[in-house]
């Protein structure tokens, strides 16, 4: 039976949303050994989309991972079966205003004939054969970012019941609301009556 040089790379989101500018996100990275045969000096090479920022890698606590430039990992070996996971922490940008994020990494250099990949190229291009662009050496993730508005709005409502006629009493309920995605503190309304209308009193 034949050996087979065979890695893979898979990314998953760690943190919990929802998601908005200002919020952490955290991935796992796990690159497998699915082969016969051992690898080692292994490359993976993770590529955020503008609006995520690079915070960190807990590559520096792993034995057998080297982050030698930022999103650059080396992988010393990974006999057959084996996985190394890496940890990656990135805050979205404050100033980020699109509705969701996409972060990819992929395997850019190994030590063998991969069987159904090849590091020198992307997801642009089918590697196996299954018409799929996105191989098992390549991986991507997306998430949903909620934009933070600050809406509040305010509506009035008559509340009793008519015909008036002067010395008529007139009750109004007056509702205000946020409608955003921040919260409000401090706010104030002010009700402005026409001359003629005379106040009684409110129940604040």
């Amino acid at each position: 039976v034949g050996q087979v040089y065979d890695l893979s790379i898979e990314k998953a989101i760690t943190s919990t949303g929802p998601y908005s500018p200002g919020s952490t996100v955290t991935y796992a990275v796990i690159i497998e050994n699915e082969g016969t045969l051992d690898a080692a000096n292994v490359t993976f090479t993770d590529v955020p989309q503008t609006g995520l920022v690079y915070v960190m890698s807990d590559a520096a606590g792993l034995a057998n991972v080297t982050e030698s430039s930022s999103l650059v990992f080396d992988v010393a070996s990974l006999p057959v079966g084996a996985t190394e996971t890496v940890t990656l922490t990135f805050t979205i940008d404050a100033a980020f205003t699109g509705t969701s994020l996409v972060n990819d990494v992929s395997i850019t250099a190994d030590d063998g004939d991969d069987v159904d990949s090849d590091p020198a190229t992307d997801d642009a291009v089918d590697e196996d054969g299954d018409g799929l662009g996105d191989d098992d050496d390549e991986d991507e993730v997306e998430i949903t970012v909620q934009n933070l508005v600050y809406d509040l709005a305010i509506e009035k409502a008559i509340t009793s019941a008519g015909p008036y006629s002067p010395g008529s009493t007139v009750t109004y309920t007056v509702t205000i609301e946020n409608e955003g995605t921040l919260d409000a503190a401090n706010v104030t309304f002010t009700d402005v009556p026409q001359t003629g209308l005379e106040y009684v009193m409110s129940d604040a």
